[in-house]
């Protein structure tokens, strides 16, 4: 449902976008509009064609489905600072069960942190019931949606693409998640960012096939006692190429003339490709703020620093993102009032359930500290409460034998 705004009259009030900066020449706009931009390397370089390049799909999808699977809840914020979850908000079913009849949340917000991280924004309507509650959210897909300001208020507004014209919404009935941002206001996709880096990674993708498509074998020189017409040469070349080409294993080539075939070997140089193409995979990893090692590049790896770039994959990486996404969803699916009291969480800490090592030696300092009770922490793990399970004190100091009579 759009917002209309009203002026001093009661009359609608008419939207006209302010300019956003770096916005003025209509060329990078029109480009990025189709989702395409050209690297140095000659290459065009889109969110399509950089999803060809594994290090990219890769991290994308890493990033991607660890954001989607993260459990959400909408709390309610106590005194203390302490939350509980509130199960009755219209907006929990949204974003831990299904955004809509027909899109699991998980899914959903799979499709928007795709969007935003190859295009640099992920949208979706917010579509509210007769009492103004979010009753579902809808995927806007990319390129269908775009942010501009209020040149009065300076507030953002989006226009929706449609059939027959465009619709105007309110900044409280778009969810948007966008990437860092350069403007203030539209999404700084890593693609679009790390163009010339991934428009290499093409380049070097693309050199490699056609090596291989040639048999894996380099150029060479034919040489002649004397010279040859052009039929001759021609002749020869289209000779050469029927049996020393992709297809020409094993067969028999006969030169004409006294000719002699010369293979130019490989030098320094083309043996360094494997290490320029794993140095792009580094450039990339270095773009998405993702561990090398999670791209497959473990020519750094140790088992002492697994841990550690584990961890640095969950603050560094995951946690910016899912401060963007608990802001964007606080904004359209809580009310000014509700957000005096109720808030939306990502529970991260279900990213230590692979180490249960940790996970186990993490509760029971917890547990020693007296941070935590039984059935908080059994809670934590889907466990069904203990009647003795509220005592905050330390089960390694307390004794369970009853006091003598």
């Amino acid at each position: 449902m759009a917002t209309t705004l009203l002026d001093h009259t009661g009359a609608p009030l008419e939207r006209k976008a302010a300019p956003v900066s770096g916005l003025s020449s209509p060329e990078p706009w029109f480009a990025e509009l189709l989702g395409a931009r050209s690297s140095s390397a000659r290459v065009t370089v889109s969110s399509t064609s950089a999803m060809r390049v594994p290090a990219v799909k890769r991290a994308v999808d890493l990033i991607s489905s660890t954001v989607a699977n993260l459990p959400v809840s909408v709390m309610t914020k106590a005194e203390g600072g302490s939350t509980t979850p509130a199960p009755d908000h219209p907006a929990t079913a949204l974003v831990s069960d299904f955004a809509n009849p027909w899109t699991p949340a998980p899914a959903l917000r799979e499709i928007l942190m795709r969007d935003a991280l190859t295009r640099g924004d992920g949208y979706a309507l917010v579509v509210r019931d007769g009492e103004g509650n979010p009753a579902e959210l809808h995927h806007l897909p990319a390129g269908s949606c775009a942010v501009e300001l209020d040149e009065l208020t300076r507030e953002p507004f989006y226009r929706v693409s449609q059939t027959g014209g465009s619709a105007v919404h309110s900044w409280r009935d778009v969810l948007h998640v966008a990437a860092p941002s350069l403007d203030g206001v539209r999404g700084a996709s890593p693609v679009s960012l790390g163009r010339e880096a991934i428009g290499l990674a093409l380049v070097l993708e693309l050199h490699a096939a056609k090596l291989f498509g040639n048999g894996a074998r380099p150029g060479g020189v034919m040489s002649f006692p004397k010279a040859l017409g052009d039929s001759a040469a021609g002749r020869m070349r289209e000779a050469f190429q029927r049996f020393y080409g992709a297809d020409g294993f094993g067969q028999v080539f006969v030169a004409e003339e006294g000719g002699s075939y010369h293979p130019v070997t490989l030098t320094s140089t083309d043996a360094q490709f494997l290490e320029l193409r794993q140095h792009q995979v580094r450039e990339i990893a270095s773009i998405f703020g993702v561990p090398a090692t999670m791209l497959n590049d473990l020519s750094a790896a140790t088992f002492s620093n697994a841990e550690a770039l584990g961890q640095a994959f969950r603050d560094e990486t995951i946690l910016p993102w899912v401060t963007t996404w608990e802001g964007a969803l606080r904004r359209v699916l809580l009310t000014e009032e509700e957000r005096r009291t109720h808030t939306i969480r990502f529970d991260l800490d279900s990213l230590d359930r692979a180490d249960l090592s940790a996970k186990a030696d993490a509760i029971a300092k917890r547990r020693a500290a007296g941070v935590s009770t039984a059935n908080e922490e059994r809670r934590a793990l889907n466990l069904p409460s203990h009647p003795q399970g509220e005592e905050l004190g330390s089960p390694f100091t307390t004794s369970n034998q009853a006091p003598a009579q």
